[in-house]
């Protein structure tokens, strides 16, 4: 009996490190090795060039200059997959999703958004029903004052689309979404003039933290690699980055980067822990602070037109 309750803790043990692993996935890992690959999006051409952590490059022509990427795990592979939303008003294809399968290499086109308000859409994938796959979702606001946003999801597991009511876009509030509370499901949340308005899917409770400023970037992560969302903001003015731990609760800052850089935070070392880095458009490198090693990384790759791909969720 002593034998079968040690195994077992043991195995609970185990299983308690691989959900936190599972929940710090990097943001674009085309080859699954647990590591962030350095990629852009070209729209001159419609090319992702990608630099693989695993070696080697790949290169894959997936939509359009005006399209949104939207980057995610869709087949719960382990691996992030390629795709766009397109929401061109005056065409069929308004609010379809378009998404190039890292399991088998097939591509599907998936309808979800409006044609009569799509303009106003913000497309939010995350995985909010802790399936181990990425959601399409968007946020929606409107023209009006004083009408609140809508998160509209199509979860995964279900198939079943669902809507939430948050935060208020007339105060220029900005979709969020991220595990705050480490449940393995995205939790609805928007971002107010340095306020952050959180709906914890554990328990529906409001989480409100008062944590940047109107002009701070948001790219929240987990910095800490604890299994749960930091919020944290990035500084141009002062090229500063700035985060609380969801672990301890103590504020971290660290400069990094300059004006005219874009944020590009993620996994990079695999580790289970955001790193910090930025992407300098007028020179075409990549600057990654290694979190394991606490070591500068460079990446000489992209064009001052480029999109990194790790941006891409920087509101």
């Amino acid at each position: 009996m002593c034998v079968f309750i040690f195994r077992r803790a043991i195995l609970v043990a185990l299983l308690s490190i691989l959900s936190v692993v599972s929940l710090a996935k990097p943001v674009f890992d085309l080859d699954g090795d647990g590591k962030a690959d350095v990629s852009v999006f070209r729209g001159s051409d419609q090319y992702w060039y990608i630099k693989k952590s695993s070696g080697g490059y790949e290169y894959v022509r997936w939509g359009l200059e005006t399209d949104n990427l939207v980057p995610g795990d869709y087949d719960g592979d382990g691996r992030t997959d390629i795709a766009i939303h397109r929401k061109l008003i005056a065409f069929p294809e308004t609010g379809t999703w378009w998404i190039f399968n890292s399991l088998d290499f097939s591509h599907y086109a998936a309808r979800w958004a409006s044609n009569n308000i799509g303009e106003f859409d913000t497309p939010v994938p995350a995985d909010y029903d802790g399936d181990g796959k990425t959601d399409l979702a968007y946020y929606r606001r409107t023209d009006a004052v004083g009408d609140p946003g809508t998160f509209f999801i199509l979860p995964s597991s279900t198939n079943i689309g669902i809507s939430t009511t948050w935060g208020l876009p007339s105060l220029g509030d900005r979709p969020v979404p991220a595990d705050y509370d480490g449940d393995g499901k995205a939790d609805v949340a928007v971002y107010r003039e340095g306020v952050w308005f959180i709906l914890l899917s554990t328990n529906g409770s409001l989480r409100v933290e008062y944590f940047g400023l109107p002009s701070d970037k948001v790219i929240p992560g987990d910095f800490d690699g604890d299994g749960i969302a930091d919020i944290a903001v990035w500084r141009e003015s002062n090229g500063m980055w700035y985060w609380r731990s969801s672990e301890n609760g103590l504020i971290n800052y660290v400069p990094f980067g300059m004006a005219g850089d874009l944020p590009t935070a993620d996994d990079f070392d695999g580790d289970g822990k955001t790193d910090i880095a930025v992407f300098r458009p007028s020179n075409g490198i990549w600057y990654v602070l290694l979190s394991e090693s606490n070591t500068v990384e460079y990446h000489y790759f992209g064009l001052g037109s480029d999109i990194p791909i790790q941006n891409v969720y920087v509101r």
